[in-house]
């Protein structure tokens, strides 16, 4: 009898446990934390196009060979270019390198008088150039050099009291410079770059004589690009 009273006893006790037990709220997991993400990386690499517009000047001598030798005389050419360029840039790490062409404009004018009664001119119509570029990115600032091929339409006019020369030619050179570019946002950047370009030697039979030219020409230019795409994707932040 006593061992059936404990045993009662024991399963009350047990039922009441379970059923104060279920009672109780449950434990819920806390939630996860939810994923930051930091600004996206910028980078240089893509495709653009632009347009820019710049001044320049330069230097055209002129040394007459015939029928007299004489002091070269050199004349001042100057004048407003602008244009279109296009290019891609491919960014290593911090090194960004590409390619670049553009197309110009140019308003580039001069004149002298290299020997008594002979008056010459040149002007250069338009002009361009193939390029290389390498630089060194600080973010969103971009510090380069670039070089490489230039070409230009040339005409040069001589006139005496022999007569008169007209020869309109695409003269080939080489230029070399360098720049600063910054990215206002993910697509739009601003630039400022130098080149120095020159064009070699051409001799041109001019009335009574004959005239070797040489002209180079120095020019700052502002610009502005478009690159397609943007930047790289967000960065998930880890804890």
């Amino acid at each position: 009898m006593r061992n059936i009273l404990l045993s009662a006893v024991a399963l009350s006790a047990l039922a009441i446990g379970s059923a104060s037990a279920a009672d109780l709220p449950r434990r819920q997991a806390a939630p996860a934390p939810a994923p930051v993400y930091a600004a996206p990386i910028f980078t240089w690499t893509g495709f653009y196009v632009g347009g820019q517009i710049g001044y320049a000047w330069g230097t055209t001598k002129n040394n007459v060979t015939f029928p007299f030798v004489g002091p070269s005389v050199s004349y001042d050419g100057n004048g407003v270019v602008g244009g279109v360029h296009a290019g891609y840039n491919q960014q290593f790490g911090s090194i960004v390198a590409g390619l670049e062409g553009d197309f110009e404009a140019s308003g580039i004018r001069g004149s002298g008088s290299p020997a008594a009664g002979l008056f010459v001119r040149s002007r250069t119509d338009w002009q361009g150039s193939v390029r290389a570029r390498l630089g060194y990115a600080f973010d969103r600032v971009l510090v380069y050099g670039t070089g490489g091929v230039a070409f230009q339409n040339y005409k040069f006019e001589a006139f005496s009291g022999a007569g008169a020369l007209s020869n309109s030619t695409t003269r080939a050179g080489w230029t070399i410079g360098a720049g600063v570019e910054y990215a206002i946002d993910n697509n739009w950047s601003a630039r400022l770059e130098y080149r120095y370009a020159d064009f070699g030697k051409r001799s041109y039979g001019v009335p009574g004589g004959i005239v070797q030219v040489k002209n180079d020409d120095h020019t700052v230019r502002l610009g502005v690009s478009y690159r397609f795409g943007g930047p790289a994707g967000p960065v998930l932040a880890r804890y």
